[in-house]
């Protein structure tokens, strides 16, 4: 998609007025950082995220088209700007991408209040998953099915990455935003997710209703109206402003058989699920690199630094595997948070909200010349 970035600079000690797609920002910088190099910074908005363009099922979008959709305006608002027309998005069965969903939730947001997602029930139903949902309903055990979510889940939902942490006495079920995407479209997505898992984990272990008690949850990214809507729907004790989403369950439970066990069903779908990874990735997904899930956990954190240290934990390595496996594939840690920090100033400059010593604060920098000092490396940085 294309981006037009035009930069206008006034006499003396102002501000530069960025025009992003005919929207003007305020970058606040002073008479010492250059012109020259606030552009450069700039044009890196111009790169998209290349997983919103992946490929991804339309299910969900018809699924939430077919609930809402029901008078001629919304249909309108629903696909404006998706490049979806009404009648592909009732009967086409080809793929959409992530850009087109996440602009079509986006479209959704704005129509409806918060907790519209919630609405439409048939969401949490395995059959909106095609052949993950196939594949975990039939897995012989909880702890198979979840398994199964980690490594496929990519293929219904690019954005997303499902991870399984085993514990002593509790293990967690990791959800996390693997693409560029905004907290308000972000948390639509998880919604459904973490709705789906505590379906799922409910529905194979058969336990009573009263025992997802023992359920614990934790929700990324920062607090909002549909995320404490999200949590009442979940009902259990759920804390905000994680790294990664998460439902935290008894490891007891992964070892529970499923009551919908198939051998023969569950070895079909994996087939199907194998074929699909192999077309689309050559035989793996990139993300399952460690580089990949070091940056996006940066991506998730909080203002300020996270250090190797904690990233590691988060991980379940220690500090010298993270470094040794960072370094097998050709990357570091140091270089991977430099590139946090760099897309993280970049949007702060554009959003016009902030002086250069809030930006500074928030990216951890110890005052406003340790920042001007990393955006001239990043600008001298081969792109």
């Amino acid at each position: 998609m294309a981006v037009e970035i035009r930069i206008l600079c006034f006499m003396i000690e102002p501000p530069i007025l960025a025009i992003v797609d005919g929207n003007i920002t305020h970058c606040f910088c002073n008479a010492h950082y250059q012109l020259r190099q606030i552009s450069g910074i700039l044009s890196q908005m111009a790169k998209s995220d290349p997983r919103l363009d992946m490929p991804m099922t339309i299910s969900h979008m018809r699924l939430v088209w077919r609930y809402f959709a029901t008078t001629p305006e919304r249909r309108a608002a629903l696909i404006d700007g998706t490049g979806l027309s009404a009648d592909q998005i009732e009967k086409s069965a080809s793929e959409i991408t992530v850009r087109q969903q996440i602009k079509f939730f986006e479209n959704a947001n704005r129509l409806f209040p918060p907790g519209w997602i919630f609405e439409v029930k048939e969401l949490l139903h395995f059959s909106a998953y095609g052949p993950v949902g196939v594949a975990t309903q039939s897995a012989a055990t909880l702890g198979d099915a979840l398994a199964i979510l980690a490594r496929f889940t990519q293929i219904r939902t690019p954005m997303a990455r499902v991870s399984l942490r085993r514990g002593r006495s509790r293990s967690l079920v990791e959800l996390e935003c693997i693409a560029d995407i905004a907290t308000a479209e972000w948390h639509i997505v998880a919604s459904v997710a973490m709705m789906a898992l505590q379906s799922l984990i409910g529905g194979l272990t058969t336990q009573p209703a009263q025992s997802l008690a023992a359920l614990r949850y934790g929700l990324a990214g920062e607090r909002t109206r549909h995320g404490e809507l999200l949590a009442a729907k979940l009902g259990g004790p759920t804390v905000f402003d994680q790294t990664v989403s998460f439902i935290a369950l008894p490891t007891s439970w992964l070892a529970i058989a499923s009551p919908f066990a198939d051998p023969a069903l569950h070895a079909s779908a994996l087939a199907n699920l194998e074929a699909l990874v192999k077309a689309r990735t050559g035989g793996s997904f990139a993300s399952d690199q460690i580089q990949n899930r070091v940056a996006q956990i940066l991506a998730q954190a909080p203002p300020g630094r996270l250090d190797a240290e904690r990233c590691a934990q988060i991980i379940g390595v220690s500090r010298r595997t993270l470094t040794r496996r960072l370094a097998e594939e050709g990357s570091g840690f140091r270089a991977l948070l430099e590139n946090e920090l760099q897309r993280r100033a970049m949007r702060m400059l554009a959003s016009g909200t902030l002086g250069f010593a809030d930006i500074a604060e928030q990216l951890g920098y110890q005052d406003t010349t340790s920042l001007r000092r990393a955006m001239q490396r990043w600008e001298r940085a081969p792109r």
